[in-house]
């Protein structure tokens, strides 16, 4: 079972409510929008971090995450450039992230991600955006319309489509998978019997 969690991206950030527009996977929803909404939003320059707080709500076409906090990792962009120019970093960016600089999200409490294919949850979810690795920890339910698999770790290889579970100390991983319906065959209508002629 493979979960799109997939590189949040936040394009600019609007007054009211925490919101931004942000891609969630390069694999899929790639043109559409994606909102993100929250109780609040705090922008920590000199950490290269962003943090979404209070009911976390993130939406990009069919994909959706939820949780409690997002944070999300960048990498300075004006240094880089400076670095790749040999050049001293001249007046500050914008604060924040753009799409080339996340380097890793974290959600954190109450985690749930959905495509109409599959859904997972846990108590803490990683993307490592550049080696495109998500793992989901704490009571992992894993979910899609054949099965379940419930687990204390997965890990999700989005290059390779491989995930793995792993149970807590001593446990061990429960899946349950139902089995594919018989096809069967078409019958042709019953014939209907003549009425009675006068």
């Amino acid at each position: 079972m493979r979960i799109v969690l997939a590189a949040l991206i936040i394009a600019g950030i609007v007054g009211g409510p925490a919101y931004a527009q942000v891609s969630l996977d390069k694999n899929r929803n790639t043109n559409q929008p994606i909102n993100i909404n929250s109780d609040t939003l705090e922008v920590q320059q000199d950490k290269q971090l962003a943090i979404f707080r209070g009911k976390v709500d993130a939406v990009q076409g069919d994909t959706r995450l939820r949780s409690d906090e997002l944070y999300v990792y960048y990498r300075d962009r004006q240094k880089d450039a400076a670095a790749a120019q040999k050049k001293p970093a001249s007046a500050p960016a914008a604060a924040g992230p753009d799409a080339s600089s996340i380097t890793r999200i974290e959600a954190k409490g109450n985690v749930f991600v959905s495509t109409p294919e599959e859904r997972g949850q846990g108590d803490f979810g990683i993307y490592d955006v550049e080696k495109k690795v998500i793992t989901l920890t704490g009571n992992v339910l894993l979910t899609n319309d054949r099965g379940t698999v419930r687990c204390a770790k997965a890990v999700m290889y989005q290059d390779s489509g491989r995930s793995t579970c792993d149970p807590a100390t001593g446990g061990r991983v429960q899946g349950v998978f139902l089995p594919s319906e018989p096809s069967q065959p078409d019958k042709a209508p019953a014939a209907k019997p003549e009425g009675k002629k006068p």
